[in-house]
C-alpha cells in the first residue's frame, strides 16, 4: 500500500448507521498499519455520534484484538488447507501445529 494513501472515513454513512441501528461492516482481506487506522478513525466517528467518546481506548482495543485473532485463525486455516489438513480432525490437528 503507498505510503501516502489514506483511507478516508464516510461520516455519512456512518451516522446512517447509527441512526438507524444498522450494523457498519468492514471488509478487507490484509492488516496493514493503514487498516488499523481506519478502524480507529472509524470507531471515534461512530463514537461520537453515539455519544459515547469516553469509550474510544476500550473499542480500539477491543476491535485490534479481534482483527489480530481472526487474522491468526485464517491464516492457521489457509495453512491447513494447502496442506490438505482437516482442522476439526484431531490428528490432522496436532500434525498441522506440529
Amino acid at each position: 500500500m503507498d505510503l501516502d494513501y489514506k483511507m478516508v472515513v464516510d461520516e455519512d454513512k456512518i451516522k446512517k448507521a447509527v441512526l438507524s441501528s444498522l450494523p457498519l461492516t468492514i471488509t478487507t482481506f490484509t492488516l496493514p498499519r493503514e487498516i488499523e487506522k481506519y478502524f480507529e478513525e472509524v470507531i471515534v466517528v461512530f463514537l461520537r455520534l453515539a455519544g459515547q467518546e469516553k469509550l474510544k481506548d476500550y473499542v480500539v482495543y477491543c476491535v485490534r484484538e479481534l482483527a489480530a485473532n481472526a487474522k491468526k485463525a485464517n491464516t492457521k486455516r489457509v495453512y491447513f488447507l494447502d496442506r490438505g489438513l482437516d482442522l476439526s480432525d484431531p490428528d490432522d490437528y496436532r500434525q498441522g501445529m506440529e
